[in-house]
Parts: structure tokens; sequence; C-alpha cells
């Protein structure tokens, strides 16, 4: 004979899942090399890294309510002031899939001779 579970039940065991927010990052071997031939940049980079790995966003303006320096570019992307304005790091988010793809980092003089909108 079959007893139907009763969740309500005190005696049922209440599992708790944790959620894991898990955002895949491509790709942080090219923010490595960056802060590699620009020491100073680590820092941030790192903690952008860990933010954007972390956190869920939605959309572009729960990104920039949290980065109020970030710019929305066009097509997913937006770029970064990193270490006061001295570097940019421009991203695409694809929020649906929890990915997000660096396309550029580099200093304002590199960042300068790109077009942006041909990433």
């Amino acid at each position: 004979m079959e007893y139907p579970i009763n969740l309500q039940s005190p005696s049922f065991p209440k599992w708790e899942i944790p959620y894991i927010c898990i955002v895949r990052i491509y790709s942080k071997g090219t923010l490595r090399d960056f802060w590699e031939k620009h020491p100073d940049s680590e820092q941030q980079l790192r903690s952008w890294h860990q933010t954007f790995q972390k956190t869920e966003f939605k959309n572009p303006n729960e990104i920039k309510s949290l980065f109020g320096s970030a710019d929305i570019v066009s097509d997913g992307k937006m770029f970064f002031n990193i270490c006061g304005n001295h570097y940019r790091l421009i991203a695409k988010f694809n929020y649906s899939k929890h990915l997000v793809f660096v396309l550029f980092v580099g200093t304002h003089k590199e960042y300068d001779k790109i077009v942006v909108k041909k990433l």
C-alpha cells in the first residue's frame, strides 16, 4: 500500500537548497594578461571579475546601479573605467544565459583607436 507524502508534515525533512549563481566570464586570461603588463590594474580587474562571477545581473540598469561610471554602448556591450579612468574594459553581456564576454581591456590611447561597435 502506498502512502502519500505530506510535504507540510513536521516530520518531513526540510532541505534548503542553496541558490548558486554561476556567471561564466570569457575570459579571465584576457584580464590576467592585461594586469601582468599593467600591475596597477590587477586589484580592480580581479574585483570586477569577482563581482560579475558572483552576481546575476538581469539588465544593464542593474549593472549601472553598481558601476555608476559604466556606459552602455550597444548590442549588450558596456564599457567600464578601470583605475580611475586610466584603463577601459569593454564587455558584452548575455543576461539570459548568464554569460559575460570580455571584448577589450586597454589604455585610453588603445581605446581611442578601436571601433567599439565592431567588437
